[in-house]
């Protein structure tokens, strides 16, 4: 972990444990409650009370918002915020029909998710980040993972016509060189694999029916990255879309214990409304994630004030101020023995802000970036952005 990550971190565990009166009742209600709803949270201040919930309740937590942009953004938050957060992409952001239409680096994504959520209980990720659609696209089930893992190791027998041709049926493409994820390439003693769910394709190469070597490498330049005395080879491939898709839907690979985390619930909404028009399974698959959700606790984050929790967060341009402006009202602001908690995004900036509040003091500084303001009773953030 970088230090400034380390910083974070340590800021989002120290405010989950300084006495903030609107998160210990959302805190006491998610223990009490199935439903939950917050509100009045501008911006990242949504992130920031997911990451104290993060720090204080049980997880695993899945984060559901209208649009994969959101949920990039909302990773992009939790990680200025020192929390380790997993995007589950859909396969293709417009929801296009077959297999050729999907982004592939998109499909390698689910599949690495997957195989993390049916993996050891050390490696499944404990928050996960989804949009509306991703969460209606189907994955691999755990079983069909496990028959689509291929061991190999040096001095084994391979029949590389029988491996080709399994891929070739399973959905793979051969081509003359393997450069893209789900693509292969047999060559005369050498058998070129790239894994959907691989970062880099696997050479094999067999000197007559046995494995001489095994070795990932670069596409573009086919050059060796790492040699390898044995391998799990993942030959699964994409799930497809939501009305020619085979597979299971995220929210029944969810753990029992997952609490679902609606973001701008009425972005979703609407974003739903719009998906149960599109096809007769689109709709289905909806009743199918509603139904699962009935299962789950559930809390909804939201700018518009809720029936259960109100925070007093503010956009940043409401707490805008200038920057020659900043060192009088910091100083007004940290007379009453209000904390101040600076968030800069590089050393720079910090140095030259320091030189603006060499006067001022009662100022703790500290690395990140945080994209809106939340007053709470033990602090004031403050952004800098020169």
């Amino acid at each position: 972990m970088s230090a400034s990550a380390a910083a974070a971190r340590g800021l989002a565990r120290e405010l989950a444990e300084a006495p903030f009166p609107e998160f210990e009742r959302l805190l006491v209600l998610a223990r009490e409650r199935r439903e939950i709803a917050a509100g009045n949270l501008w911006g990242s201040a949504q992130a920031l009370v997911l990451a104290l919930l993060s720090e204080r309740a049980q997880g695993p937590w899945v984060v559901v918002v209208a649009s994969d942009g959101e949920a990039e953004s909302f990773v992009d938050d939790l990680e200025s915020l020192g929390v380790a957060a997993t995007w589950l992409p859909a396969r293709d952001p417009h929801g296009a029909k077959g297999a050729g239409q999907a982004d592939l680096d998109l499909v390698r994504g689910r599949l690495q998710v997957a195989q993390r959520i049916g993996g050891p209980p050390e490696r499944r990720p404990r928050l996960v980040v989804a949009s509306m659609l991703a969460l209606l696209q189907p994955l691999p089930s755990p079983g069909d993972l496990e028959r689509d893992f291929l061991g190999l190791q040096t001095g084994q027998k391979l029949d590389a016509e029988a491996l080709l041709e399994r891929l070739v049926t399973s959905g793979y493409a051969r081509q003359p060189l393997a450069e893209r994820p789900g693509e292969v390439s047999l060559r005369g003693e050498i058998l070129d694999v790239y894994s959907f769910a691989a970062e880099l394709p696997l050479r094999i190469e067999l000197f007559g029916d046995e494995i001489e070597s095994l070795r990932t490498f670069d596409p573009l330049d086919q050059r060796s990255v790492e040699t390898l005395k044995q391998v799990q080879l993942c030959l699964a491939t994409d799930s497809g879309g939501v009305e020619d898709g085979d597979g299971v839907l995220f929210s029944s690979l969810a753990a029992p214990t997952a609490t679902f985390v609606r973001v701008e619930p009425l972005r979703i909404e609407d974003k739903t409304g719009g998906l149960r028009i599109q096809s007769p399974a689109h709709a289905q698959m909806l009743l199918e994630f509603g139904r699962a959700l009935e299962r789950h606790r559930r809390i909804d984050l939201q700018s518009l004030p809720a029936k259960d929790v109100n925070f007093d967060a503010r956009s940043v341009q409401s707490l805008a101020v200038g920057m020659r402006e900043a060192p009088r009202v910091l100083r007004e602001t940290t007379a009453d023995g209000t904390r101040a908690i600076v968030l800069c995004q590089n050393e720079a900036e910090e140095h030259r802000f320091r030189a603006l509040l060499a006067e001022s003091g009662g100022v703790e500084d500290g690395d990140g970036v945080l994209f809106s303001s939340l007053a709470a009773p033990t602090a004031t953030f403050v952004r800098v952005e020169p």
